[in-house]
């Protein structure tokens, strides 16, 4: 018998190239199997949290900079209060830090109680022009996929952890929150739009999280320049127009761009 005290969960979730939303997915089809109504809710810049008062609530997303992006910390900042149990569980490709302690901190302040955050290793999507192997790709996520499961599993039956490193956690969060950070990153690679490629379709508006793409005159994509480098318009782009000024885009996306285009799913 399944031990719980919610009647269901609301999962926030953000993904670039669409790891973080295969771990969301499978997590919610865990807790759906369990008889647990599961709400898939995408993170973009200035959502406001609905947090029901019988909900558990759920937190998946990539780390960035040690951490995550400045707009899923402010949505983490905004967060209303509430007594609800909380998890989170990040993808990665190879190491994070500053993320647990801070965001349990964060949470507590505001009343949730803390119940289990973990770290999936994924597929790395980092940086542009990188050459991936399909197959070991495929053995990343199907690993990743399998502690999703598993990590709902210990949720369900209240057997979750969320261990931190004291202090280093705490200025690696500070880190990824400062400005430097990322406006190195658009620095080192510069994403532009190759109008000579750009077929005008608007995709790319649609997938960035921030607005930080929009329409010239012409009609041509045109990027601001706010970009937190989460990966989403070089990846998906169809015709391959966004490019760092190294001239390499990303050749690597785990889902089909309908799934990031969808804001709220039911599970």
């Amino acid at each position: 018998m399944v031990e719980k005290s919610f009647q269901r969960c609301h999962l926030f979730w953000y993904s670039g190239t669409g790891n973080s939303y295969l771990v969301a997915e499978r997590i919610a089809e865990t807790l759906a199997k369990n008889s647990v109504p599961t709400s898939l809710i995408q993170v973009k810049a200035g959502l406001v949290a609905d947090i029901p008062a019988d909900a558990l609530i759920g937190f998946v997303f990539p780390v960035a900079a040690g951490g995550t992006y400045p707009f899923i910390w402010q949505f983490f900042e905004n967060l209303p209060s509430g007594k609800n149990q909380v998890f989170m569980v990040d993808t990665l490709g190879a190491f994070s830090g500053g993320i647990k302690g801070p965001l349990a901190k964060c949470a507590a302040r505001k009343g949730y109680r803390p119940m289990l955050a973990a770290e999936i290793i994924m597929p790395e999507n980092f940086p542009p022009g990188r050459k991936f192997s399909p197959e070991e790709n495929q053995k990343k996520v199907n690993a990743g996929l399998e502690r999703a499961e598993s990590l709902a599993e210990q949720i369900l039956h209240g057997n979750g952890q969320w261990n931190d490193i004291p202090y280093f956690s705490a200025m690696m969060g500070l880190v990824c929150r400062f400005k430097a950070p990322w406006s190195t990153m658009r620095k080192i690679f510069s994403f532009k739009i190759d109008r000579n490629r750009c077929s005008k379709c608007g995709l790319c508006l649609e997938l960035c999280p921030i607005a930080n793409i929009v329409k010239d005159t012409e009609g041509f994509a045109l990027m601001k320049d706010g970009c937190q480098t989460c990966m989403r318009c070089v990846a998906y782009c169809p015709e391959g127009a966004i490019l760092s000024k190294r001239g390499s885009r990303m050749d690597y996306k785990a889902v089909s761009v309908e799934k990031l285009l969808c804001d709220r799913k039911e599970f």
